[in-house]
């Protein structure tokens, strides 16, 4: 992961911009990491995440107990950090591969 100053991001924000499309960048401020840059795709992907992980969380613990002993959980069961985060992203980015629009008016 690149890490950068925020003098540093500012003076050259289309260089640090167009890297964190492949990979996040983190910016800091004070030497301490404060932000981290992301591609659109890539929030998404974490968004979708996010989301599944909530729609389960909110579930009563004994639907969560019998839609996982069936096996109909498994999307929500694979949502780990490490299965998620920073994995390379689809050429054709989440939204536009799930059918949905990408422009900022369909976002959250």
């Amino acid at each position: 992961m690149k890490r950068v100053s925020t003098v540093e991001l500012i003076r050259n924000f289309g260089a640090h911009s167009d890297a964190a499309l492949a990979m996040p960048v983190i910016v800091t401020k004070n030497g301490r990491d404060r932000l981290v840059l992301i591609s659109i795709e890539q929030y998404d992907v974490l968004q979708h995440a996010y989301d599944a992980f909530e729609d389960t969380r909110a579930k009563a613990p004994q639907e969560r107990a019998k839609t996982s002993a069936r096996g109909q959980c498994r999307a929500a069961q694979e949502l780990t950090a490490s299965s998620l985060l920073f994995q390379p992203i689809p050429a054709r980015g989440f939204a536009r591969a799930a059918g949905q629009s990408a422009t900022p008016e369909s976002r959250p």
